[in-house]
C-alpha cells in the first residue's frame, strides 16, 4: 500500500442570517457559535483506502500550505510512502521539523496526520483503532460496574446525545447522571447490609474470645 495524495477541504457553517449571531465569541476562551473553517485531512492509497482527521486552531489556508498536495511542506513527505505502521511516518515527520519550532501549528497539523495514518492502518485491519493502540485502559470514574458485577467501560468516544441543542443535551446528562447516584446508593445499602451481618458475627467472636481469656485468668474453664 501507498500513499497517493495528501487532500486539505474546509467545512464551515453557513453564513448567519439578518437576525442571527455572527462569527463572535460568546464569552472569552470558549467556541465561537459558529464555525468559519475547519481544515480537515483525508490521505489517499493506491489500494482505495483513505484516512481522516481534522485539524482544530489552524486556519484554512495554512493547512493546505503545509498538507496538500506532493508540494506541500508535509505532504511531499508522506506521498508515496507506505502508511503502514503510522509510527515511522509520524517520526519522519516530527524529524523535519528538528531544526524549527517544535510547537504551533506544525505539530497540529503532524498530529493531525498521525490520526489520519492510524485510521487507515485500523481500517486495513479492520479493527477499531483503540485496540490497536493497546485496548481499553481507563480511569476509576470510567468503569461503571452494575449491580450485577458486570463491568462497563465508558469509550472516549461516547455519544451522548443524539441531539444538537444545548438544552436537551444537559437534561439526557442529567437525567444519566440521576440515575447512576440510583444505582450507587442501591450497591451502597446492599453493600452496608452485608458487612453489618459480617460485623456482628465478628462482635460475636470476639466477645467469645474475652470470655474465655477471663475464664482463664480467674483458673476457670470456660463453660
Amino acid at each position: 500500500m501507498k500513499i497517493t495524495s495528501t487532500e486539505i477541504f474546509v467545512l464551515a457553517d453557513p453564513p448567519p442570517g439578518a437576525n442571527e449571531a455572527a462569527y463572535q465569541l460568546p464569552s472569552p476562551g470558549a467556541w465561537p457559535p459558529r464555525i468559519r473553517e475547519l481544515a480537515c485531512l483525508r490521505i489517499h492509497t493506491d489500494e482505495g483506502v483513505t484516512g481522516l482527521s481534522e485539524i482544530f486552531s489552524v486556519p484554512a489556508g495554512v493547512a493546505k500550505a503545509v498538507l496538500h498536495g506532493p508540494e506541500s511542506h508535509l505532504g511531499r513527505h508522506l506521498v508515496g510512502e507506505d502508511p503502514i505502521p503510522p509510527e515511522r511516518l509520524w517520526k519522519r515527520l516530527y524529524d523535519t521539523v528538528l531544526h524549527s519550532n517544535r510547537r504551533g501549528w506544525q505539530m497540529i497539523c503532524i498530529g493531525a496526520a498521525d490520526v489520519a495514518l492510524w485510521d487507515i492502518f485500523g481500517k486495513t485491519l479492520n479493527r477499531p483503532v483503540w485496540q490497536l493502540l493497546g485496548g481499553s485502559e481507563r480511569a476509576n470514574h470510567q468503569v461503571l460496574e452494575s449491580i450485577k458485577g458486570e463491568r462497563q467501560i465508558v469509550p472516549y468516544c461516547t455519544i451522548v446525545s443524539d441531539a444538537w441543542d444545548g438544552e436537551t443535551v444537559l437534561r439526557q446528562q442529567i437525567e444519566r447522571r440521576r440515575e447512576g447516584e440510583r444505582e450507587d446508593d442501591h450497591e451502597d445499602a446492599v453493600g452496608a447490609k452485608q458487612s453489618g451481618s459480617h460485623r456482628e458475627g465478628l462482635l460475636g467472636i470476639g466477645e467469645a474470645y474475652n470470655e474465655g481469656a477471663r475464664n482463664r485468668h480467674r483458673g476457670r474453664s470456660p463453660e
